[in-house]
C-alpha cells in the first residue's frame, strides 16, 4: 500500500490551537503585525492540511512547524519457529561424508536426515531440502558401498 503524502494529510483541531498560539507568540515578539496575525489566523482556520498550515509558519524562526503523526509501518512478516534446520544441514554433511567412510556417516547421514525432515514437517525448521538431500545421500551410499566390498572381495578370492 503507499504512503500517503504527510503535507496532504489533514490537521487536527488541537494542532490548530497550536499554530494559533504560535502566532499569537510571534505577535507579541513583534515578528508579525496585527494585520498579518489577523490574514494568518484567518487562514489558519480555513486550512485542512499540514502543507498549507505549514506556509503559515514558515518565515518564523520560533515557530514549529505542525508534523503528520508518523504512519504505522506494516508488521513484518513472521518468521518461522525454528529459523533454519540443523539437522538438515548435519545431515547433508554426512550424506557427502558417507561416500568417504561407508559406515559411521551413512547411518549418521539416514538418521540426521529423517530427525530433519520430522522438525520441518512439525514447523520447527524452515526448510527440508537439506535434511533430504542428506538422506538421500546416506541411502545412495549404501549399495555403492555395498557393491565396492562385492566387487572388491571377487577380486580378492
Amino acid at each position: 500500500m503507499p504512503q500517503p503524502d504527510p503535507g496532504r494529510m489533514r490537521i487536527s483541531d488541537d494542532e490548530r490551537a497550536a499554530v494559533a498560539a504560535q502566532l499569537r507568540d510571534a505577535l507579541e515578539a513583534g515578528r508579525l503585525n496585527l494585520h498579518e496575525f489577523d490574514e494568518r489566523s484567518r487562514d489558519l482556520y480555513e486550512s485542512q492540511t499540514y502543507a498549507e498550515v505549514g506556509r503559515l509558519l514558515e518565515d518564523l524562526p520560533a515557530a514549529n512547524l505542525p508534523v503528520p503523526p508518523a504512519p504505522e509501518p506494516a508488521p513484518a512478516p513472521a518468521e518461522p519457529e525454528g529459523s533454519g534446520n540443523l539437522m538438515g544441514h548435519i545431515a547433508l554433511g554426512m550424506g557427502v561424508m558417507s561416500f568417504v567412510s561407508f559406515v559411521p556417516f551413512t547411518i549418521l547421514a539416514v538418521v540426521f536426515g529423517l530427525i530433519g525432515i520430522e522438525k520441518h514437517r512439525k514447523g520447527e525448521a524452515d526448510n527440508r531440502s537439506f535434511a533430504l538431500a542428506g538422506l538421500i545421500l546416506g541411502a545412495v551410499s549404501v549399495p555403492v558401498w555395498i557393491l565396492f566390498f562385492v566387487l572388491g572381495a571377487s577380486y580378492w578370492w
